[in-house]
């Protein structure tokens, strides 16, 4: 909904690409303008949400073949096969939901001020240039590696924490952010139970 834009991995805006049903591949960026979002549905079950004044770039997807069948999203509790999911958080922020993830998948989030690391959650990330990174995870765990730090953070449900130049700091769970995570999640859900399994193994 709202202006949500493509650009290319050699940098060069797309216009029209980005409307309901469209197929992104590694090295795209989408960024929603204001009053804007975006849904993001991948083949490994995984759902993100893109706010208003959002830019995330695909830096790197890729999955192991697998059968579809008669199956949809809805009914999955892991993701169909092993995949790798890295993406970067330019600005704004980006409510997900994953399946169960393979114990050998990847899938990271890479900000200005560290990497998050996911297995399988629900969580909201958000990153200013200048302003740091908020972290805010309602189910399950997520780990932060700050920048220059080789220690990763362990981020547990109902916390959060707030990074920036000179460390992150743990806190509790902002309860508007808890908010944010369980609707927009839900929104999310709603959309991808609608999508075959088959389709997206099409695409």
């Amino acid at each position: 909904s709202g202006l949500v834009e493509a650009v290319s991995p050699d940098g060069k805006k797309v216009p029209g690409l980005v409307k309901r049903g469209s197929v992104l591949t590694e090295g795209f960026t989408i960024s929603t303008g204001a009053f804007a979002e975006s849904v993001l549905l991948f083949s490994n079950g995984t759902v993100a949400t893109l706010n208003e004044k959002t830019a995330v770039r695909i830096s790197i997807f890729s999955q192991e073949p697998f059968e579809a069948g008669n199956a949809n999203f809805e009914g999955m509790q892991n993701e169909p096969s092993q995949s790798h999911l890295s993406l970067s958080l330019l600005n704004g922020s980006v409510v997900v939901k994953t399946k169960k993830l393979n114990d050998l998948s990847i899938f990271n989030i890479k900000t200005s001020e560290g990497v998050i690391r996911v297995k399988g959650t629900e969580f909201q990330l958000g990153a200013n240039p200048g302003q740091g990174v908020q972290l805010d995870v309602s189910e399950s765990t997520v780990s932060f590696l700050p920048k220059g730090s080789s220690k990763p953070l362990q981020v547990n449900g109902g916390s959060g924490l707030d990074a920036a130049k000179g460390g992150a700091t743990p806190r509790p769970i902002s309860p508007i952010a808890a908010q944010k995570i369980s609707t927009k999640n839900r929104f999310a859900s709603v959309i991808a139970s609608k999508v075959p399994l088959s389709t997206i193994k099409q695409a």
